[in-house]
């Protein structure tokens, strides 16, 4: 790592300068917006200015703390450079008073900075942060965003400046939108970025790794600006097998006139209580029955968790160890629906394991004592009303059966009538 800047002749590659000046290496070099000027920035921690035609040092800007490790020019302003450190700033350089005209804390060390063409606001890189600041309004930080898991090494725009790349050590090269700054593609790489630029015809991409190797992506066909950076494997037209836009490719088509859409259901969800019997956790299920929103299905949809309890001969489990709170639906359940002909069966077993479990604790909770002396009434009455209806089906069985047997008798009675007439 030298102290020289060196400049080449593009065709020939021939030396035109070399520049001797700075005490350490020399990290970053940018061309003054004339173009007759170069600047410099070393570890040195210094910012030097040259002159292209006679190699001598214009202007010397100290005042970082540490390493410089990015330079940006400002196209509104021919004597304005900006740079980044690694004491975590960005300074504002005015290289006729070779003084710095505004301080920026980025956080963190400052590895690349880029200006927006418009000269009012620049955007700084360093650990793995982006972050935009508006230099008209005196460094007012306007967004931050991260989206890389690594340090960010390198920034640049594209040709039409209206997408921002950025590089970085977690091998990311990720392309935004300059409105929202969200992005847009991402590339992978196979070693740590270091550096990248976009040409300005948006056609090629030229990333520099860790591992030595310059990787320069190439799209051949003109394009347009809306159709830049379409040679990314984003925009693949197959997708790769076992991928997210595999499982999703076709759900935006629309289907032609003559096709036949073939409808599919959606797989019904499961009610909480049908969870909880399927974890085995009973009296959990038992609780969101008794709590079931729709009223019209509220009694049926019980009785279907209680019979499914019957059945696993988890009745028990789920009914005991209950407090005055947990106990009450289920006591106003039974009492409402016990003298219904299709439940009876199953809520009598119901009520007598309740009762048997219950039934010494009445003098604890005087809502519980209510309730089931209110269901010891329900089963009173309709004991009452079945001895009632029973001795009444035996009154009728016995009309029914006199009322056979007379017609029996008459009809005997006509048959030997009969018999008689003919005979005579």
């Amino acid at each position: 790592e030298e102290c020289i800047v060196r400049v080449f002749d593009m065709n020939s590659r021939a030396i035109l300068r070399q520049l001797q000046g700075h005490t350490k290496p020399v990290k970053c070099v940018d061309f003054t917006v004339d173009g007759l000027g170069i600047v410099s920035g070393s570890d040195d921690t210094t910012v030097k200015v040259w002159d292209m035609a006679t190699g001598i040092t214009t202007a010397e800007l100290r005042g970082h703390k540490d390493y410089i490790r990015s330079l940006s020019t400002n196209i509104s302003s021919t004597k304005m450079v900006l740079s980044g450190s690694y004491d975590h700033t960005i300074r504002v350089w005015d290289m006729r008073s070779n003084s710095t005209q505004m301080e920026l804390d980025h956080g963190a060390p400052v590895e690349s900075i880029l200006v927006f063409p418009t000269g009012g606001s620049c955007i700084s890189a360093g650990g793995n942060y982006i972050k935009v600041w508006d230099l008209l309004s005196g460094g007012r930080l306007l967004f931050g965003f991260s989206n890389h898991q690594k340090t960010i090494t390198a920034l640049a725009f594209d040709g039409s400046c209206h997408r921002l790349l950025s590089g970085g050590l977690d091998r990311h090269v990720k392309i935004y939108d300059i409105e929202n700054y969200q992005v847009k593609h991402t590339i992978n790489y196979p070693a740590p970025i270091l550096s990248l630029s976009m040409s300005p015809l948006d056609n090629t991409l030229v990333v520099g790794m860790t591992s030595h190797l310059l990787s320069i992506r190439h799209c051949p066909r003109k394009q347009s600006t809306s159709q830049a950076l379409s040679f990314f494997p984003l925009q693949k037209s197959n997708p790769r097998p076992g991928s997210h836009r595999y499982f999703v490719r076709g759900q935006q088509s629309k289907p032609a006139n003559n096709e036949y859409v073939v409808d599919f259901g959606r797989k019904t969800r499961l009610k909480s209580f049908d969870k909880f019997l399927k974890s085995f956790e009973f009296k959990n299920a038992l609780d969101a029955a008794l709590k079931y929103k729709p009223a019209p299905h509220k009694p049926g949809v019980i009785f279907s968790v209680l019979q499914e309890l019957a059945r696993m001969d988890k009745l028990e489990t789920a009914i005991s160890g209950r407090n005055e709170e947990e106990i009450l639906p289920l006591l106003k359940y039974l009492r409402r629906n016990l003298i219904n002909p299709r439940y009876t069966p199953l809520l009598a077993d119901v009520c007598e394991l309740v009762i048997d479990t219950y039934g010494g604790t009445t003098n604890q909770s005087k809502l519980v004592t209510n309730e089931l002396t209110a269901l010891s009434a329900q089963i009173n009455h309709e004991l009452r009303f079945q001895t009632k209806a029973f001795e009444l089906m035996g009154i009728i069985d016995s009309i029914l059966t006199a009322t056979a047997s007379r017609s029996r008798w008459t009809q005997n009675d006509d048959a030997k009538l009969q018999t008689e007439e003919v005979k005579n």
